[in-house]
């Protein structure tokens, strides 16, 4: 065995006796930034080389931890920011520092499924939509428009009472150009399951609802459903209903 084989072999366990959370490839180098259960973390691109961004105090718990990792990119400023129940970390890559900030608001995000989109960036100012479900009819949104040097403002909150929305199965994506996001959802009507969608128009720092679609009846219900979309706002949707998972592309 190469000596490098067995260094790469050796820093993966290193990572793997620890509780591996998460992983993302920053935007403008050729790192990762890794959440273990002890913290945070960059490690190269061939994982021989790690460096700490930040230890974990009582951010992380010992159990039912909601861990949310996403990324902002826009011209040459790249972040990534990472939610750590009800504490928000922002890496700006560009000069390789961290920023932490508690949000008071997270309890009311608790018992239900929610989810953070990126926005936008301008100038020192970031934004990012919660998305919170925790009623059929009710869905919520959260937009947070900062200034990275004075931290967490209060928040514009926008509702929704007209949903279906069963069991929490919702998954929102925001598409390339920050101008609308298209909700996928599991709704049960007259007895029927269905897979759902609705899109909701970005206005400034207001959502206008646009139109909801029926995507297609299911056997089951839906326990599972994930989405990415690509650089041409397609969107790939899988989901699952206790069968192999079907996938499609909107």
């Amino acid at each position: 065995m190469k000596l490098s084989n067995l260094i790469i072999i050796i820093s993966f366990y290193y990572i793997f006796t620890r509780e591996f959370i998460d992983i993302k490839k920053l935007f403008l180098i050729e790192k990762y930034f890794i959440i273990l259960d002890t913290g945070l973390y960059l490690y190269d691109s061939d994982f021989l080389n790690c460096s700490s961004i930040y230890e974990f105090k009582d951010e992380y718990k010992k159990e039912n931890n909601t861990i949310i990792l996403k990324g902002f990119h826009y011209k040459s400023k790249a972040y990534i920011i990472c939610l750590v129940n009800e504490y928000i970390f922002i890496y700006n890559e560009n000069t390789y520092t961290i920023l932490n900030y508690k949000i008071e608001q997270i309890h009311k995000f608790k018992d239900g499924y929610y989810d953070m989109m990126p926005y936008k960036i301008e100038n020192s100012y970031l934004g990012f939509i919660v998305v919170l479900n925790k009623d059929i009819d009710k869905l919520f949104f959260y937009f947070y428009n900062f200034s990275i040097k004075e931290g967490i403002n209060e928040q514009n909150i926008i509702s929704f009472s007209d949903m279906n929305i069963k069991n929490k199965m919702i998954r929102c994506q925001i598409n390339s150009n920050l101008t609308f996001f298209i909700c996928f959802y599991y709704s049960k009507i007259n007895e029927e399951n269905y897979l759902n969608s609705t899109i909701f128009y970005i206005e400034n720092m207001n959502l206008r609802k646009g139109k909801t679609s029926t995507i297609e009846k299911v056997v089951n219900a839906i326990n599972e459903i994930k989405i990415v979309t690509s650089f041409n706002d397609n969107f790939f949707l899988c989901y699952s209903n206790n069968t192999n998972p079907i996938c499609l592309i909107k």
